[in-house]
């Protein structure tokens, strides 16, 4: 009888731990939000059923509509059968902000004058020794190069003509550098590089500059009041995909002359041109995962007479949308989209929705998403949800936003009220770290059984490809794609000067099998150092990286490089000389064909 007992015993107590670690999945399965914002007197109301229960902070239960009169934060308790606690729901009621949406085209300034410095590197003398001049010259990533003996700087090519006029002559040259708000004068010995395959030597200073033209965006929205604005939706990144501090950066008008339609793995993009740096829309004073921001000097012509509300990002709803963006000259046009998924977030996150082009004629003239479309308003039920942010590469009918909610805050916009602690810690810290903790795991398992399934069922693989980095060789890259097609394999052509960042994200989008990166300008190691983690950190860690090409600066032996570039993450690492013949069979055995 005691044995029935004790089992009997031990069966409620592990049902009762079961049932409260599973209370984050009951949550999340009645769709109960962590918190909800709301404007002043809009009407809110939770439908919950029995045996779901709400209560206000004094323990009165909440049948009707939510107290959204006053500005403020308000804590409910939700509750099984009125007495066991599952959660809470934070009511924030804040101030409706309203703005313009934008549309137009703009062109992005990384500095008002001089040029960025992105990283410093070493340079090969003419002898083999590894020379630093940069970093011995006390230059640091970020400077900006305002000029060289006395040269102003505007655009990169200038920086190797001068170096090169002025070496032969001078030893020693003077640069003028920008940090921060400081002016600094520096003196620096430019070093004779060897000759790199048929280039000729020359003398370099050991950097890496950024265009100051970054590309052509669209504006998200403005407020007329304060000046502020957004735009573009994501961050702006070096060419090895990193975010860039913009100090004194601007906006400038852009004019759109042309597009380049956009299709499958190769994406679209708007040809323009800027107009003047004299001409200065706005200033650029943050950079974020959600765009730029700034203040307007001027405020640019809208295609709304008023402004609109903000949604929240709980307000977001799948279905129709239209969005806003320039095809010809400066003419903000509206075109339809389609909401076909909407994350839930109740804190800033990037990628907050999933939108499809329905539009015709936007189908017909662009393919769908396109660079440049970047920072395009969403408008929802007559409210500006989001902005477009990513295009998909394997599918331009779609593309990512971003949540308006996020924008407006980035910009200082609007009021964030803080958050009062939770009461609720033991769920909020053990339950919801073991709910982490098993997402993670049912996501590894899903992932590796739909990996396996693709393999024992598809022969054609997917392959990303792509030239990284600043490298502009773009005759091999065509010859790689259209080897590896014949070869039976679909291929996401990413074109030259590819960053990380669009490694990865291509890869994840595609579901690729291998990523094939080309490096031909001797800096590969600098490029790719990074790119094994950033693919374990966005889920593929596993994925088959290749590389090939001239990898380093100088003659070095091959067999030190290789070793080298697998430390650095590569399953296979090939030399300039490596025909698409020799190295193919090698990545189908790989890849189980």
């Amino acid at each position: 009888m005691k044995k029935v007992v004790l089992r009997l015993g031990l069966t409620l107590i592990l049902a009762c731990l079961l049932a409260l670690a599973t209370v984050p999945y009951w949550v999340s399965a009645v769709g109960i939000p962590s918190e909800l914002k709301v404007f002043p007197g809009m009407e809110l109301q939770l439908d919950l059923n029995p045996p779901f229960r709400i209560q206000d902070q004094t323990g009165l239960e909440v049948t009707g509509l939510f107290d959204t009169e006053n500005l403020g934060t308000s804590v409910y308790r939700v509750n099984l059968f009125g007495w066991l606690p599952l959660t809470e729901v934070v009511v924030d009621v804040v101030p409706l902000v309203r703005v313009f949406p934008g549309g137009q085209s703009i062109g992005v300034l990384l500095s008002s004058d001089g040029l960025m410095i992105a990283d410093l590197g070493v340079v090969l003398d003419a002898t083999g020794v590894e020379r630093f001049p940069a970093r011995d010259a006390g230059i640091k990533p970020g400077d900006v190069l305002l000029s060289i003996e006395g040269h102003p700087l505007r655009r990169p090519e200038q920086v190797s003509q001068l170096i090169n006029a002025l070496a032969e002559e001078k030893k020693v040259l003077e640069l003028v550098v920008r940090r921060n708000d400081h002016t600094l004068r520096l003196e620096i010995e430019p070093v004779l590089s060897g000759p790199l395959g048929q280039q000729m030597a020359t003398y370099l200073l050991g950097i890496y500059l950024e265009d100051p033209a970054a590309g052509v965006g669209t504006m998200s929205f403005y407020d007329r009041e304060s000046g502020r604005f957004g735009a573009l939706g994501h961050t702006v990144t070096d060419s090895r995909g990193r975010p860039l501090t913009i100090a004194k950066g601007s906006i400038v008008e852009a004019t759109i002359d042309g597009i380049r339609y956009g299709s499958r793995g190769t994406p679209g993009e708007k040809v323009g041109f800027f107009h003047g740096e004299q001409d200065a829309m706005g200033i650029i004073d943050s950079n974020t995962s959600f765009g730029i921001f700034g203040s307007l000097a001027e405020l640019p012509q809208s295609a709304f007479a008023e402004p609109v509300p903000v949604a929240f990002a709980h307000q977001v709803r799948l279905g129709p949308a239209e969005i806003y963006t320039v095809l010809q000259g400066n003419r903000i046009e509206r075109f339809a989209v389609e909401i076909i998924k909407v994350v839930n977030q109740t804190r800033p996150g990037e990628k907050g929705m999933i939108v499809e082009v329905t539009d015709e004629r936007l189908l017909r003239e662009t393919g769908g998403i396109i660079q440049g479309m970047s920072g395009s308003p969403i408008l929802q039920n007559g409210m500006l949800v989001g902005a477009i942010t990513h295009v998909f590469v394997n599918n331009p009918t779609k593309g990512y936003g971003s949540f308006a909610e996020w924008m407006v805050y980035e910009a200082g916009l609007g009021q964030v009220q803080e958050i009062p602690a939770k009461q609720s810690v033991s769920r909020e810290g053990f339950f919801l770290h073991v709910e982490k903790d098993f997402n993670a795991a049912v996501l590894r398992a899903v992932q590796t059984t739909l990996r396996r399934g693709v393999e024992t069922k598809m022969e054609k693989r997917t392959l990303v490809l792509g030239v990284i980095g600043s490298d502009v060789h773009a005759v091999g890259n065509k010859i790689l794609e259209i080897s590896f097609k014949e070869a039976g394999f679909t291929v996401v052509n990413l074109g030259v000067l590819v960053s990380q960042k669009e490694f990865v994200e291509a890869a994840v989008e595609t579901n690729a099998d291998a990523i094939m990166v080309s490096s031909l300008y001797g800096h590969g190691e600098i490029d790719v150092r990074g790119l094994r983690e950033a693919l374990i950190e966005a889920g593929i860690g596993d994925i088959l990286l290749y590389i090939g090409g001239y990898l380093v600066v100088g003659s070095q032996d091959w067999s030190e490089v290789e070793t080298k570039f697998r430390q650095l993450g590569f399953d296979r690492v090939y030399p300039p000389s490596t025909l698409p013949e020799d190295f193919i069979p090698t990545l189908k055995g790989d890849l189980g064909m």
